[in-house]
Parts: structure tokens; C-alpha cells; sequence
């Protein structure tokens, strides 16, 4: 009697455990199937971001009674740890900016799948949750629930996790090559005020100016705000004749300057209900050599009384992260593809005749292409050449390794003429031929 009391227990006990076990492995399964439905509320820092998202929990229990019961006594909380999941799925694949951004980092991505969304290393990226959740929907008769979360995201230690793992390219690893953009910083220009009038008697425009400056030097970017025009390197006004396509003065002081981007801003206040007042800026950030747009971004700021550059911060914090994610990828593209330069030259020897003339522009085109892995013409005349070179960044480090490049290489087939400076900064050189 007494084994047969054994045994009957352990049968019992058997299939308890084996019935537990595939509970385990169903509510498994269906839990993981993440909402994915998520949106951006506020990127509260360089680091961390408030996402509200969207948890699903559906009850896989046998009968109708469990199902409902089941709901009413675990479905909130794991609900709520598929909302911090979505919150997750939202960084890595949506949005304006995902983590990632192509197939290649996609594909990567799924070895360490299962890892990123395990609740060990979700629970590692949540930063806070707001216990008073937004919406609570009972679904599907009352066998599901749907839950509306605030969650703060560590976005720093999902990208760190994303680079360890070699799904994403390490800006760390992508300084070490070329180091970081030098960006301009100014406002855009309003009216008949210019930009630089704008960033010398606009308390808004300069508060902005010092908010986006800590912002990208906290960062470690280097970072110029022209406020005198007098500080301007003096380049050639040949500039302006040359690059006819690209009148936007704007762009002229980048290139003067020789920042490698340059970040427009424009700030506008709006009333608001309550005589409360809204303030949004409007971010674009240009690559310098091209004037092409790498990205653009609005942040918007929370209605208040007065308080406008608390409202300044607040809505340039909201835009920056977004903008300075652009440049990092547009930066990140151009080491595989070279470091840009802007090469204006022009052939001021007025002995030519026109078949010598036609030999030194190919010697220069040769030139040229030997010292750069890519070339672009922008506007080519006889005499004038503008052009955009991207140069391997191991060999040519600099402008003025360019410079003796392009100089040494003309005269292997030029001997009565010569390349010599005219002027140059860091991403722009304007040489002559004489």
C-alpha cells in the first residue's frame, strides 16, 4: 500500500510539473510576440528617452474560464513587460533614426536577438516606468489585455550594447580613424537681419547658439560659433564667383571657415492657450564640401508662462539627438568612401596657347584622380576647376598633405608650370597654376 502511495504521487507530481512546464512554454511563445507599437515622447538626454508603447498580453490557458482569470491576475505586469519590449523594438527598428538603419546591421542583429530582448537585459535598459499607465483596454472579451506605458529607455547602453557586438559601427572606433566633425553653428537668417547680426543681438538666437555648443562639446565634437565676421578666415572672394549654384551665404562662411558640417537653427515662439508660450526649433545640418542636406529636425517645447529659454532648451534637446545621430552617420559613410575636400583651382598663366592649355588640364584632371579614390566636378570652365575630391584618409590625412600631393604630382609631367597656394583651411583648398 505504501508504494503504491508513492508511486501514485510521483505520477501525480510527474504530471504537474510536465503540465507547468508547457503552460510555460505556450505563455512563452505568445508573450514574445512584442506589439512593436511605440512613439518618441521626449528625449530627456544625450542618454535616455522617453518612449510611451503599447503591451499586448494575450492568455493561452484551455478553457475560457482560466483564460479570463489568468488576465485578471498576471495580465498587467506581463502586459506591461511586453510595453517596455515594444519601447525597445521602437529604437532598434523605427522611428526617423533606428539603431538599425540597414539590412547588413539587421542581419547582424539576429545572433544577439534573443539576448537584447530577454527580460533580464530589459529590465537593464528601463530606467523608469510611470506607475500610472496611460490606458488599460481589456481585449478579446477579457481573455487579453492592452497597456499604455511611459517608459525612460537607456538608448546609450542599447547602442554601447549594439557596438560591443559588432551589429553597429563604434563612434569610438570611427573617431580613432578620422576623429570628429568640426560643425559651424549659426542661426538662420530672418528678415533683413543676417545670421551673424542675428547671433550678435539676439538673446534667444545667442542662448540657442550656447545650448547647441554644450550640447555637441559635451559630446567631444569641436564646435565654431562665428560671432565676428573680422575672425573669419579671408579667403577669396572667388568663392562666390565660382560656386554660382551655391549663393547662400551661409554655406560661403562654412567653407571660409573650413567646418566640416555646418548646423543651421531657427527658433520661433508661438501663444499658446492660458497666455502660455510654446517655443520650437528647427535644426538642418548641411555637409560643408557639397552643401547637401544630411539631415533636419523640429523639437518643440512644452506650453509655459514665460521661462523662454528653459523652453529653448527644452526643444533643442528634443531635435539634437536626432541631428547629431545623422552627422555621425553621415560621417560614418564617408570613411568608407574618403574625406572630402573642396579643391578650387584656377590657371592664371596668360602665355597659354591652346594646345598647351588642353595638356594642363589634363595634367590636372590626372592629378586629380591619383590623389583621390573619387572625384566630382562641379563646375569646370578652361581656366577654373572646382571640384570635389574624397581622399583615402591613411594617406592623406590633411589639406596640406593634399596640397603637396596635387603639386607633386602635376610637376612629374608640368615643368615650366607649377600648383602654389593661393589660400587653404581644412576642408577647402584654392590653388593656382602659373
Amino acid at each position: 500500500m505504501f508504494k503504491f502511495v508513492i508511486v501514485f504521487l510521483i505520477t501525480v507530481f510527474s504530471f504537474s510539473v510536465g503540465a507547468s512546464s508547457k503552460k510555460e512554454q505556450s505563455y512563452n511563445s505568445d508573450y514574445e510576440k512584442i506589439s512593436s507599437q511605440a512613439t518618441i515622447i521626449e528625449v530627456v538626454s544625450s542618454a535616455e528617452v522617453l518612449v510611451e508603447a503599447v503591451g499586448v498580453y494575450k492568455s493561452n490557458e484551455k478553457n475560457k474560464r482560466r483564460r479570463k482569470k489568468d488576465v485578471r491576475r498576471n495580465g498587467k505586469e506581463r502586459a506591461l513587460d511586453n510595453a517596455k519590449k515594444a519601447a525597445v523594438y521602437y529604437l532598434l527598428y523605427n522611428g526617423t533614426d533606428p539603431l538599425l538603419s540597414d539590412e547588413d546591421s539587421m542581419d547582424r542583429f539576429e545572433d544577439i536577438r534573443e539576448e537584447v530582448f530577454s527580460q533580464d537585459f530589459i529590465d537593464e535598459l528601463v530606467m523608469y516606468v510611470d506607475p500610472k499607465p496611460t490606458r488599460v483596454v481589456s481585449i478579446d472579451d477579457g481573455e487579453g489585455i492592452k497597456i499604455i506605458n511611459a517608459i525612460k529607455i537607456n538608448s546609450a547602453f542599447l547602442r554601447e550594447m549594439l557596438e560591443d557586438n559588432l551589429v553597429i559601427y563604434s563612434y569610438q572606433e570611427l573617431v580613432d580613424e578620422i576623429g570628429y566633425p568640426q560643425i559651424m553653428v549659426i542661426p538662420s537668417a530672418s528678415g533683413d537681419k543676417s545670421s551673424l547680426e542675428l547671433l550678435k543681438s539676439d538673446k534667444m538666437n545667442q542662448h540657442a547658439a550656447g545650448v547647441i555648443e554644450s550640447f555637441l562639446s559635451s559630446k567631444r565634437y569641436e564646435v565654431i560659433v562665428p560671432t565676428q565676421l573680422e575672425t573669419i578666415n579671408d579667403l577669396t572672394e572667388s568663392i562666390s564667383v565660382l560656386d554660382k549654384a551655391k549663393k547662400d551665404p551661409i554655406y560661403q562662411l562654412a567653407l571660409q571657415i573650413g567646418s566640416d558640417v555646418y548646423l543651421e537653427y531657427s527658433v520661433a515662439a508661438t501663444k499658446g492657450a492660458y497666455e502660455t508660450d510654446k517655443v520650437s526649433v528647427t535644426l538642418r545640418a548641411f555637409e560643408t564640401t557639397t552643401g547637401r542636406l544630411l539631415g533636419t529636425e523640429t523639437g518643440y517645447s512644452k506650453p509655459r508662462v514665460g521661462e523662454e529659454f528653459v523652453s529653448v532648451e527644452e526643444a533643442l534637446l528634443d531635435a539634437m539627438t536626432n541631428v547629431t545621430h545623422r552627422i555621425m552617420k553621415y560621417w560614418e559613410e564617408d570613411l568608407y568612401k574618403g574625406v572630402q575636400y573642396k579643391v578650387i583651382l584656377k590657371i592664371v598663366a596668360d602665355d597659354i596657347t591652346e594646345d598647351k592649355l588642353e595638356d594642363v588640364q589634363d595634367d590636372v584632371f590626372e592629378a586629380f584622380e591619383k590623389a583621390a579614390l573619387l572625384v566630382k566636378e562641379n563646375i569646370v570652365t578652361d581656366k577654373t576647376f572646382d571640384v570635389t575630391l574624397w581622399c583615402n584618409h591613411e594617406t592623406i590625412r590633411n589639406s596640406r598633405q593634399l596640397y603637396k600631393k596635387l603639386q607633386s604630382l602635376f610637376a612629374e609631367k608640368q615643368n615650366e608650370l607649377k600648383i602654389s597656394q593661393v589660400n587653404r583651411n581644412r576642408k577647402l583648398l584654392y590653388l593656382q597654376v602659373k
